[in-house]
């Protein structure tokens, strides 16, 4: 959950009507919520973020946001548990539509016989003194670029070397 723009954001994992396909799915509250249950609306009559890359298979879920300028950036697992899971990144303006950074995995599993090549899903990033920012997953730490702050173009997650950021603008944190 994160507060953006007056609104509390609840973003949240569900399934098709054939149990088959996970997807994220989002609700939203008043910032001054008693948290009350009549007080959530969903933002959207469909998912916010399904899958649709090779590498997300069936599965999207354990959303993880985080708020940089007027912008969110989403932290997502993509593909089920060991199918192998990956981790993807989008960024949206509204907290409703989302844009994939890139069509490969932000923190990709490892290769076979590696500590991670089942998985590196479950992402969860949180603030740390407003200035460091830390990508953690079940299988590795990833921390943001010493010096690196919003008025310099850089990617602030310190991404893995052999990730591909199509577009780096929509990456600067």
């Amino acid at each position: 959950m994160i507060s953006f723009k007056n609104k509390f954001y609840l973003y949240f994992a569900t399934r098709d009507t054939a149990m088959k396909i996970q997807m994220i799915g989002v609700a939203t509250a008043p910032v001054r919520t008693n948290f009350n249950r009549d007080q959530w609306t969903q933002a959207a009559d469909k998912p916010i973020l399904y899958p649709q890359l090779d590498w997300e298979g069936a599965c999207i879920e354990g959303a993880s946001v985080i708020q940089r300028g007027n912008r969110l950036f989403m932290f997502y697992a993509g593909a089920y548990n060991n199918a192998p899971q990956q981790i993807g990144l989008a960024v949206s303006k509204d907290g409703v539509t989302w844009e994939r950074v890139s069509q490969v995995p932000f923190v990709p599993n490892g290769k076979p016989g590696e500590w991670n090549s089942s998985e590196s899903g479950h992402p969860h990033i949180f603030r740390i003194k407003m200035e460091k920012r830390t990508c953690f997953t079940r299988a590795t730490t990833i921390t943001a670029k010493p010096g690196c702050s919003r008025r310099k173009r850089c990617c602030g997650m310190g991404k893995p070397s052999n990730v591909k950021v199509e577009n780096e603008k929509k990456c600067v944190l």
